[in-house]
């Protein structure tokens, strides 16, 4: 097994915001919900290092808008090491795809646990298929930015124990 020219060396959450959707109305059916991803980048810093920036953002769907629980945006940054065999284009291509997948893991767990807090549960960036996504980039974003248009995903029903209620009665 050989280990990619790409490795992560460190990574932070810039942004973390939820907000529950006050208009959400639980149910049986399944929940709907748009995600937007947009990475910006590579930065280059002066170490060597190629940072990578990348916002996702999770929200009702318009057509769905009561069935999902939460609007949800992220803001990461990763600082990558690559191993200088690669060529420049070939070298940001590998951080815009692998490094996006990268950043998107574990900007999911951290979805996951700040639902899983809520009301409703948790809820989790769903598993995107990138090479799609980015390959659906607008003709007017400039270089360095990649506007990707919403995809509509399904994110699995959380399940919710019904809460306990307990009655006490007061004996003279």
């Amino acid at each position: 097994m050989s280990v990619s020219p790409l490795q992560l060396s460190q990574y932070f959450v810039e942004e973390l915001s939820l907000q529950i959707n006050p208009d959400y109305l639980p149910g049986p059916e399944p929940q709907f919900g748009d995600v937007q991803v947009a990475p910006n980048g590579p930065e280059h810093r002066t170490d060597g290092q190629k940072v990578l920036h990348l916002v996702v953002e999770l929200r009702p769907a318009e057509d769905h808008w009561k069935s999902f629980p939460y609007m949800v945006k992220i803001a990461a940054r990763g600082a990558f090491l690559l191993d200088g065999s690669l060529e420049q284009e070939e070298a940001d291509r590998l951080l815009l795809f692998n490094g996006s997948a990268i950043l998107l893991g574990l900007m999911r767990a951290q979805v996951a646990q700040a639902t899983a807090l809520c009301e409703y549960g948790a809820v989790w960036i769903p598993t995107l298929n990138l090479v799609d996504l980015f390959s659906s980039q607008k003709d007017d974003s400039t270089p360095g930015e990649l506007s990707v248009d919403a995809a509509h995903v399904v994110v699995a029903k959380p399940k919710r124990k019904a809460r306990a209620t307990a009655k006490t009665e007061l004996q003279e």
